[in-house]
């Protein structure tokens, strides 16, 4: 859905979406949801030992070990997607891909909608990167075993569907 070089779409028009308080709230989230991944990363790291889980089979049991620098590593590409999908919600139509044609009727309501769901995927985004920290440094809970091994495939799920209802809300609003 991101397009990582917009200068390849000259031809689209640029329409800037005003921020609502909405899209506000939506991106103070975004941001406390970025600021807690880091602080787990840097709380966990001195109690975590050398080598933690850093792969996860479909059932939530690592079958994949690494260094404890891997915390760092997913906080550092969990922070690149946050702030690739976050600037491009000030950019809508440029930086995306859309899933129906952008016409001079539809232009404003298609921005609109597409960064709003840009916004909403950066807040399940990084859920998915704290989940995912904290199931690497799950060895420190050691009375709870397996308790991060559903959140994943929720987030998953929740991330199939806001792209579904972003697909029919553009549909309906083609």
């Amino acid at each position: 859905m991101l397009n990582l070089f917009p200068w390849f779409n000259q031809n689209r028009p640029d329409v800037r979406v005003p921020r609502t308080i909405i899209d506000k709230i939506l991106e103070a989230i975004t941001l406390l949801l970025l600021l807690t991944m880091w602080g787990i990363a840097l709380i966990f790291y001195n109690k975590v030992p050398d080598i933690i889980p850093v792969h996860f089979n479909f059932a939530g049991e690592a079958d994949g070990w690494g260094s404890k620098i891997h915390l760092f590593i997913l906080a550092g590409v969990g922070t690149f997607a946050i702030i690739i999908t976050g600037l491009s919600s000030y950019f809508p139509l440029r930086m995306t891909n859309l899933p129906i044609k952008i016409t001079e009727t539809n232009k404003v309501q298609q921005a609109i909608l597409v960064s709003r769901y840009l916004r909403i995927l950066n807040i399940l985004l990084g859920i998915l990167f704290i989940v995912i920290l904290c199931s690497m440094s799950e060895s420190l809970f050691s009375e709870r075993q397996g308790l991060f091994a559903v959140f994943p495939g929720i987030i998953a799920f929740l991330l199939l569907l806001s792209i579904l209802i972003y697909y029919l809300l553009a549909r309906r609003l083609k």
